[in-house]
């Protein structure tokens, strides 16, 4: 259990003698940390230093922080709260990795004549609680105004009131410097007032996202006491919505102390568009914004189309992107969950990749994934790992199966076999244990299955014997990409899998034996069956459903690829541009900014899916901006390089899409539109490195270095 609530702040006043040249701060914390030079912050940070497994590792930070500095008396401070490490995770309260938070700090100063410094945490700094009463990244904050320490930056602050910091031993063996980016505040929003419920102001700021308020205050009389709520929609009766954040409180407290003072949580964050504020006392609210919070990784990534409703679609993926790439990619940021799900990120992983510079994100993220790892090979469903009973699937088909797809997804987009190097053994012995969990090749009934799919539910056993052969397949091309001479091996292993699918689930009409459109793509995308096996049962099953989706999480991520691979052009984009419930679209005419966690999660004249499990702020159906840049746009990658092959939409759904990919030197610009007469005119700009391919099209003018006009 958490000793305490409060949170704890520090400050050490030390002196520089002279000129520097370099000054560095390494800093971390078991709990999350704050630090500040002579009363500045180092940018906007919040939750450093993320999430990990601290009984393996515990990441710190550097930064230089020579400009902060003058010569005379200089003091650091940090703010220290519970965070993951002390605070209460996902619904099973507070078990916690510890009973206190902790600081680390060493400082380094380097002076212009060659002389160097080091000093660290130690009981040589001063400790105080202050205004933040409470702290927990899913229960909320309490901040009191009037417990304010003032500006305890500065080097005249008299602390004699403090106590010294008391020293703990151990855990310094588990340092190590950080791979990810930071948490920083982002975009901000200006909260709207709508009206009052129920004693709330109620507040839209137009976008649902993971954030924190900023709020400042007035003519506050001493006393008064603030009451923040957040929510994602607005129930019928026009109350936020809190119900599908189970026993997350999402509460945020501010008492006044008197006169002008700003409210902003630093030690918690929310999932939210709507916020309610219930104000007992008198004060007034000057500002209200938000701020979003994600990691410190670079969107350039762009797609727009003739279809407003597949623009908005784009940013509602983006959006739950950000708000779910928060160290760790969660599965939500609102309720008592908010876990790194192995089998969301192995979907969205590659669109994750077109949307942004994943690179430094997704290496800490597998680091998670291998620490989960359990002796005889099992992949947890959650990275990082909770505690080790908390997995009561164990082992489930496609979530496990993130330590194959996402190393050989990143290899190809980036081009960098480091990743393949750190993961391969991981794989290897992934791949081990499934068919350790095999009769014949054939895998056990087990794991979440096509989660959240509309279909009746594809069979366990096959989507995990599919996932198998596949992971197989991928670790031989792994190994022959990086040299590793068990290549051999784990391709008969595939093959092994894929003939014992064949004869386990085709039956003699060549239907397979668990007849649903999951059931079919994964078997093409996994390479159990070919294309002209699985096209007429999958187009059928499509028509069964009345021209709508009916895969879940893991089925989604292949239904479009595999249309088009098969020549369905039209019915892909039928499917992708369908208003219709459920269709990618159908929450965005709902006014979705977001993605849902499910195809119905709310749906007009019905209301709201059950308050257990319907978050509106989930990226795994965003899977589909992979196929939306590898086909509408045509930029695909392989071994680091990008080809261009667009699929161009002949049906009537989209007249024209644009859109661009760059990372570091290498850059695609790909518009295309329909004119007149069946022609289609295509632009292109790309860095030197980019091939085009336009292969397909029997018809072909290049009308300039860039523009090219194509017969369809």
């Amino acid at each position: 259990m958490r000793s305490d609530p409060r949170a704890l702040y520090f400050r050490k006043k030390f002196v520089v003698r002279k000129a520097v040249r370099r000054a560095t701060l390494d800093y971390t914390a078991l709990g999350i940390v704050k630090a500040y030079c002579n009363s500045e912050a180092f940018g906007e940070e919040m939750l450093t230093p993320g999430w990990t497994d601290y009984n393996v590792r515990i990441p710190y930070y550097s930064v230089d922080f020579t400009d902060n500095l003058k010569v005379g008396a200089n003091t650091l401070t940090f703010a220290l709260g519970n965070g993951w490490a002390v605070g209460k995770i996902a619904w099973f309260g507070d078990k916690s990795y510890m009973s206190k938070p902790l600081l680390w700090c060493r400082v380094c100063i380097e002076y212009e004549d060659g002389e160097e410094e080091i000093f660290g945490s130690d009981d040589s700094f001063r400790m105080a609680f202050g205004q933040t009463l409470e702290n927990d990244l899913f229960d909320g904050e309490v901040q009191d105004g009037r417990f304010d320490l003032g500006d305890f930056g500065h080097s005249d602050y008299d602390d004699s009131e403090w106590m010294n910091a008391v020293m703990y031993h151990g855990y310094t063996d588990r340092l190590e410097r950080a791979i990810v980016p930071l948490t920083l505040k982002k975009e901000r929003f200006v909260g709207k007032y709508l009206y009052e419920k129920d004693g709330f102001l109620i507040y839209d700021f137009g976008q649902n996202h993971a954030g924190v308020p900023e709020i400042k205050i007035s003519d506050a009389s001493e006393g008064s006491e603030l009451t923040f709520i957040y929510g994602e929609m607005l129930d019928d009766d026009g109350s936020v919505y809190v119900k599908n954040f189970r026993t997350a409180k999402v509460t945020d407290k501010y008492i006044c102390r008197g006169g002008e003072q700003r409210f902003c949580p630093e030690m918690t964050f929310h999932g939210y568009r709507y916020m309610g504020v219930k104000i007992d006392g008198e004060c007034r609210l000057q500002s209200i914004e938000s701020r979003m919070i994600y990691s410190d990784i670079d969107f350039r990534a762009s797609f727009e189309c003739s279809d407003k409703n597949i623009n908005k679609l784009y940013s509602n993926i983006i959006a739950s992107q950000k708000s779910n790439f928060i160290n760790v990619p969660t599965d939500c940021p609102q309720r008592d969950e908010r876990l790194g799900w192995t089998g969301d990120a192995q979907v969205f992983g590659l669109s994750a990749m077109y949307n942004a510079d994943c690179r430094a994100f997704f290496k800490k993220y597998l680091q998670d994934v291998r620490d989960a790892q359990a002796d005889n090979g099992m992949i947890d469903s959650v990275a990082p790992i909770v505690w080790s009973d908390f997995d009561k699937v164990k082992g489930s088909p496609a979530w496990g199966d993130v330590i194959t797809v996402i190393p050989y997804e990143y290899y190809h987009v980036y081009g960098d076999d480091s990743i393949i190097r750190e993961n391969i053994s991981a794989a290897k012995r992934w791949v081990d244990y499934c068919l350790c969990d095999s009769v014949d090749n054939i895998r056990n009934p087990r794991g979440y299955g096509d989660w959240l799919s509309y279909d009746g539910g594809t069979d366990k056993s096959l989507i995990g014997t599919a996932f198998c052969g596949y992971s197989a397949l991928l670790v031989s091309k792994m190994c022959d990409i990086i040299g590793d001479g068990d290549s051999g091996k784990y391709l008969e292993i595939f093959e092994n899998v894929r003939n014992a699918f064949r004869k386990r689930y085709i039956t003699e009409g060549g239907k397979l034996s668990s007849d649903s459109q999951t059931a079919y793509v994964l078997s093409y995308s996994l390479q159990m069956m070919d294309a002209d096996e699985i096209k007429e049962h999958l187009v059928r099953c499509i028509e069964a459903q009345g021209y709508h989706i009916a895969t879940g999480f893991v089925g989604v991520k292949y239904l479009l690829p595999t249309l088009c691979d098969i020549g369905e052009y039209d019915l892909a984009y039928k499917l992708f541009t369908s208003t219709e419930h459920p269709s990618w679209c159908y929450p965005v005419v709902n006014g979705a900014t977001t993605m849902w966690e499910r195809w119905d999660s709310y749906v007009v004249g019905r209301g709201f899916r059950e308050q257990g499990c319907n978050s509106f702020n989930h990226y795994a159906f965003g899977s589909v901006a992979e196929w939306m840049f590898a086909y509408v746009l045509g930029i695909r990658f392989e071994n680091g390089c990008i080809s261009i092959k667009p699929i161009i939409d002949e049906s009537g759904s989209l007249s024209f899409a644009s859109g661009s990919y760059r990372l570091d030197k290498a850059y695609v610009e790909v518009s295309w539109k329909n004119l007149e007469g069946g022609r289609t005119a295509l632009e292109i700009h790309n860095s030197s490195d980019v091939t085009v391919d336009l292969s397909d099209y029997s018809e072909v003018e290049r009308v300039s270095e860039s523009l090219y006009l194509i017969k369809r």
